[in-house]
């Protein structure tokens, strides 16, 4: 105060002024993104420079270094917030330098280094406590529950996002505590209590919204796109997505947006049109070309990229790519995602008819996403592992594992992984020479169903029961359930713009065709249904890829780099 008495009256304008544009990028940083943040906290840098405002420099290099965090750019993030430190401690300002170690805690935490950011997490502690920042010990409680659900703890985790969010609704900060729901979110999500985390999010989402965060606002609506997919809402995902990345391709981060088309592809091909789920993903990996991108979302499109690949029958480029999502999730050491990479090799062993090797894979798969706390992922894994089972001959085994599947999933409330397993009981009783049985189980996997936009599911479950049916020698019937079939594949099939992808996909499909063929009546009402000139098709007991979904929760939120 001493210094800005006895400045002129023109340098207490241009100290006023900088402030303002500190605080105007902090208002910008949520509805404009970091961007225009970022040219708010520069000009703010320029004017405490030439002012020689060796705080007000400190603030700004704090603000620009949370603004580079918050866009990804971890190695700018930590050129800016160490110059903030170094100047910060210099001057005694203990709050500023607080702030710039807890992002930098924040940064080492990024970068998979729990070690290091829990340290940097203490030391911002102790300065918090000497200068009673309660909103930064609130940030750095927010922040070490990312550390401790990263390494597992999700007991430890819950706790103290609730301590954080109880301290902050306490002195009414809406804006940090909107981050600790959308943590709460995450957690929960993770551990599949898909009810706790659409309130954690739907809570996080009205203060945001509030606050006119329209960045912020994204991210919570990107992360319950990930829990309609996992809870098999495709249209609710498709709505959540939509507009997340509206507002991200105002905003940005550019790699926000990219993240947000890599799962916009993900729900698209589940909902049959995979030309779409094209077109998204290779705007995602043109975006992401030549940027200093995340590993973890460049194994994500990776991973993508080899899912679409085995949809397409393309087994030779999905072995490469399921290959680079594991080497790259390795390095990162984030193990439900080589546990993704290892499922997705699985599924091409499945494809190729290497059932053997597709259990010794898939079980390994399922162990590690059970490790991970991933009882979704664990659980449609689990059918994957039956198929195999079956597939080689364990007929008992594969029962046991996919009645295991079936009874998480209605645990779950996952309609669409439910009519995934009681499609593959079906199948099995098929097999066994039960068809009234599979009839039964092909059925309840179409009620649980019901109007959801699940064709790959649906057209399986349609072939299935039209199977049974003629195995009885009910074959109007079974034209009946064949023909749906075939018009869920040739919905799937007609979104492809080219016709090697479209014949790519049919590939392992004609026996649909086949069966119809054997299906109607000579010269019956259905005789002029078009079915294709075929030279050859596999057997009616091969394993076709339905395309089961497999998302992820959404990225964590730290909290507290932002300054004030």
């Amino acid at each position: 105060m001493a210094r800005f008495a006895a400045w002129s009256p023109a340098e207490r304008a241009a100290k006023l002024a900088a402030d303002s544009l500190r605080r105007a990028g902090n208002a910008a940083l949520g509805h404009a993104g970091v961007d225009a943040a970022l040219h708010e906290w520069r000009a703010s840098l320029a004017r405490c420079t030439l002012l020689d405002d060796s705080a007000g420099m400190a603030a700004a290099l704090g603000n620009i270094g949370a603004g580079y965090y918050q866009g990804e750019a971890l190695d700018s993030a930590e050129r800016y917030l160490a110059r903030a430190q170094s100047l910060a401690e210099a001057i005694g300002d203990l709050r500023t330098a607080g702030n710039a170690i807890g992002v930098l805690a924040s940064v080492h935490m990024d970068r998979g280094d729990l070690r290091g950011a829990q340290a940097l997490y203490a030391r911002a502690a102790e300065l918090r406590e000497r200068t009673g920042d309660s909103r930064g010990a609130a940030s750095d409680q927010n922040n070490l529950a990312l550390i401790s659900q990263t390494l597992g703890d999700w007991d430890a985790a819950r706790q103290a996002f609730e301590g954080a969010l109880a301290l902050n609704r306490r002195w009414g900060r809406d804006e940090p505590a909107a981050a600790n729901l959308t943590n709460l979110g995450n957690l929960a999500s993770l551990a599949s209590d898909y009810a706790e985390a659409a309130a954690r999010y739907a809570e996080a989402l009205e203060l945001y919204r509030a606050r006119g965060d329209r960045v912020d606002a994204a991210l919570v609506l990107h992360n319950l796109g990930l829990l309609d997919l996992a809870r098999g809402d495709y249209r609710a995902a498709l709505a959540n997505l939509t507009q997340a990345l509206a507002i991200y391709r105002e905003t940005g981060p550019v790699v926000e947006a990219i993240g947000v088309r890599r799962d916009l592809a993900t729900v698209i091909a589940a909902t049959g049109n995979l030309q779409g789920a094209l077109v998204q993903l290779d705007r995602a990996e043109r975006l992401a070309a030549g940027r200093a991108v995340p590993l973890g979302l460049r194994a994500a499109l990776a991973l993508s990229r080899a899912d679409l690949a085995a949809q397409f029958n393309a087994l030779p480029e999905a072995t490469r790519r399921y290959g680079e999502a594991g080497r790259l999730f390795r390095r990162l050491g984030d193990a439900a995602g080589v546990a993704a990479a290892q499922r997705g090799i699985g599924v091409v062993l499945l494809l190729e008819e290497e059932y053997g090797r597709a259990e010794t894979a898939l079980q390994l798969a399922r162990g590690a996403a059970e490790r991970s706390g991933e009882a979704r992922d664990a659980a449609l894994v689990r059918l994957l592992v039956g198929y195999a089972q079956r597939y080689r001959g364990d007929t008992a085994a594969a029962r046991r594992t996919l009645l295991q599947a079936l009874d998480t999933l209605q645990a779950l409330g996952d309609p669409v992984g439910e009519a995934s397993a009681f499609r593959a009981l079906g199948d099995l009783e098929l097999q066994a020479g039960v068809p009234l049985a599979a009839e039964s189980l092909y059925h309840s996997g179409l009620a649980r169903l019901g109007s959801r936009l699940a064709p790959g599911v649906a057209w399986a479950l349609h072939f299935g029961l039209g199977r049974a049916l003629r195995s009885r020698g009910a074959l109007p019937e079974a034209a009946d359930e064949l023909s749906a079939a075939i018009t869920g594949l040739e919905g799937v099939s007609g979104s492809l713009m080219v016709e090697e992808r479209r014949a790519a996909f049919l590939a392992d499909k004609w026996d649909v065709y086949v069966q119809l063929a054997g299906s109607r009546p000579i010269g019956g009402a259905r005789a002029g249904f078009a079915t294709p000139h075929l030279d050859t098709h596999p057997g009616a007991g091969s394993w076709r890829y339905d395309g089961l979904r497999f998302p992820r929760a959404g990225p964590p939120r730290a909290v507290g780099g932002r300054g004030t």
